[in-house]
């Protein structure tokens, strides 16, 4: 994460939330092709 992402990151969501955008940023960028996956994205969206 680039380090001014992390600082909005960290100064406007609470952590479950920061928890969760990085879970969704390790399935967009690992695991984009699992259709489990994918499902989570789209409830994401």
């Amino acid at each position: 994460m680039r380090a001014e992402t992390r600082t909005i990151v960290n100064n406007y969501y609470s952590k479950e939330e920061i928890i969760f955008f990085k879970k969704f940023a390790k399935i967009i960028d690992k695991e984009y092709m699992n259709k489990e996956k994918q499902r989570l994205i789209w409830e994401f969206d």
